[in-house]
């Protein structure tokens, strides 16, 4: 941890030396927030955007592995998303940050040897994104982050991440049909369907061999 806080430190300070080489105001802001997460934990959106995206860094360079999949996205940075949406953020703004992560994840790239660079050579890592689904008593998990993800990929169209949206059969119409009114959801799924992309993949939470609290509480599958 102490390290992690270290390697986080460093970003601000290379942050604040490049703001102050430049005066570009978003290079402060990235400073400020770096130097914030490395002694405290996030309050905005962006904060807590910025620490998920440190944490995957850090994976990588401990483990430099496949699958490291951020899961539940929409579910624990909610509370992030509402907390900046009641303090002024708009939803432009919650989309340029989280496209920004996006292209963040479309950067990172397994580091194989030279026989499976052969065959596997600049192949992401495959960070799949969780959407949608049950809470723990049942009821629908979508909120409004999820169709702001959705959005995002529609948008950028990168091979990363890798969305993935769960539904109850009963409920999958609600989940495509009834987006926020806030959010072109329709845009969306015509994109999303004109393109040679399988996004989002669709998953039913129904299973024979796992338990019900297993399958409300997933966070990726493949």
């Amino acid at each position: 941890m102490e390290g992690a806080c270290r390697f986080i430190s460093r970003y601000a300070e290379l942050a604040r030396s490049m703001y102050e080489q430049t005066g570009r105001e978003n290079l402060r802001e990235v400073a400020e927030i770096c130097k914030k997460l490395a002694v405290s934990p996030a309050q905005t959106y962006q904060e807590a955007v910025q620490a998920v995206w440190f944490l995957y860094v850090i994976l990588q360079m401990e483990g430099n592995a496949s699958s490291f999949s951020p899961g539940r996205m929409d579910q624990y940075l909610y509370p992030y998303f509402t907390h900046s949406r009641a303090h002024g953020m708009t939803l432009e703004d919650a989309l340029e940050i989280t496209e920004c992560l996006w292209l963040k994840f479309n950067q990172l790239v397994y580091l194989r040897n030279s026989n499976s660079a052969k065959y596997f050579a600049g192949f992401p890592i495959g960070f799949n994104v969780a959407i949608g689904g049950q809470k723990l008593d049942g009821s629908d998990a979508s909120n409004e982050l999820s169709y702001l993800f959705l959005q995002a990929q529609a948008h950028l169209l990168l091979p990363q991440p890798n969305p993935l949206c769960a539904f109850i059969t009963a409920r999958r119409r609600s989940f495509w049909m009834r987006p926020p009114a806030s959010l072109p959801w329709a845009a969306v799924c015509r994109r999303s369907s004109t393109t040679r992309r399988s996004f989002p993949r669709w998953r039913r939470t129904a299973s024979t061999t796992r338990t019900l609290s297993t399958m409300r509480s997933w966070a990726a599958w493949n």
